[in-house]
């Protein structure tokens, strides 16, 4: 965005308006309204879940089955 002492309060919020702005429309290009739940589930949940999970977590919740 720039450094802080060559930037006004007003000229940095519109930055991160802007900035918020593109993620938020690339963020919804990519929704996909026919994913199931089990797609969901194995292609974004437990990915983001897993990430934060010790292993003895993950040994313990995850099912040892694919789910369908």
């Amino acid at each position: 965005m720039g450094l802080y002492s060559k930037m006004s309060k007003s000229q940095a919020r519109k930055k991160r308006d802007e900035l918020t702005a593109e993620a938020n429309a690339r963020n919804a290009a990519r929704t996909d309204p026919d994913i199931t739940f089990g797609q969901f589930l194995e292609g974004v949940a437990l990915p983001f879940l897993r990430s934060k999970w010790k292993r003895s977590t993950a040994a313990t919740t995850e099912a040892t089955s694919p789910i369908i």
